[in-house]
């Protein structure tokens, strides 16, 4: 079960061979893997094909960016979530270069 909020749903980031990614809104994305059931008899794998989802990437990187520990990286996600939400809905009043409530760089 994946965490959520209100409208949204959230995949941890799987780490990949020292990268990450966050995720929301994960839906099918049209690609096919085989995951393993069982073995069979003969000793081989007995495999289902498995839909796989994809959402909104909202963050990436490498996995000395998420700090050490499980409680580090924890706190790094949710930071990074908040922040994400934090800007999708800020209207930017009394910006200059940053904007006072949700951080994003302000052009022009």
């Amino acid at each position: 079960m994946s965490p959520s909020t209100p409208g949204r749903s959230l995949v941890p980031p799987p780490e990949r061979h020292g990268d990450w990614r966050i995720e929301l809104d994960l839906s099918p994305n049209g690609r096919f893997v085989d995951r393993v059931i069982s073995t069979g008899d003969d000793g081989g794998f007995v495999t289902e094909p498995v839909e796989l989802e994809s959402g909104e990437v909202i963050a990436d990187g490498v996995e000395s960016q998420r700090g050490d520990g499980a409680v580090a990286h924890l706190a790094f996600i949710v930071r990074t979530v908040r922040d994400h939400l934090r800007r999708e809905n800020c209207p930017h009043s009394a910006a200059d270069r940053f904007c006072p409530s949700c951080g994003a760089r302000m052009t022009g």
